[in-house]
């Protein structure tokens, strides 16, 4: 699901998010959910930027494959003007490179894997976040997984 800025929105107990957002950190809060301790609500400046012009459609994902092969499936999930975001389901090993000109991040949404490098060889489980830097060049995935990609 991808909940544009403005949009009210919350989450129930128990939930696992993977969020992604720009480099902003503003919160509106207009309701505390009867916390035992209270946090402070921001009812005027809420007011002031909930947009309501939104359809559904604007919050849906509409996901196509990228690439596929009897390794691994490429599937770009949301492409926006400040971010892009893939899924990429491995098999075995994924031959990739860094974008040069902009960093990425991985999320490991299950199993484990070995990223190999230049520099060495780089163990994550699943959960865990790395930060791909713009200039690392190629580098293989390795390991049966599925991974949230995404850069700027």
């Amino acid at each position: 699901i991808y909940i544009p800025a403005g949009t009210v929105h919350s989450i129930t107990k128990g939930s696992f998010v993977l969020e992604i957002q720009e480099a902003l950190d503003v919160t509106y809060r207009i309701y505390d959910w009867d916390r035992e301790v209270k946090r402070e609500l921001h009812l005027k400046e809420a007011k002031e930027n909930i947009i309501t012009k939104f359809t559904c459609d604007d919050f849906i994902c509409k996901t196509r494959d990228i690439y596929s092969s009897n390794n691994c499936e490429l599937i770009l999930i949301k492409q926006t003007p400040y971010f892009t975001i893939e899924k990429w389901n491995i098999k075995d090993a994924l031959e990739a490179e860094s974008k040069g000109d902009t960093f990425s991040i991985l999320c490991v949404l299950y199993g484990n894997i070995k990223i190999i490098c230049q520099s060495g060889e780089y163990f994550f489980n699943t959960g865990d976040t790395i930060l791909i830097p713009a200039k690392l060049g190629k580098y293989k995935i390795a390991g049966n997984s599925s991974i949230i990609h995404v850069y700027l």
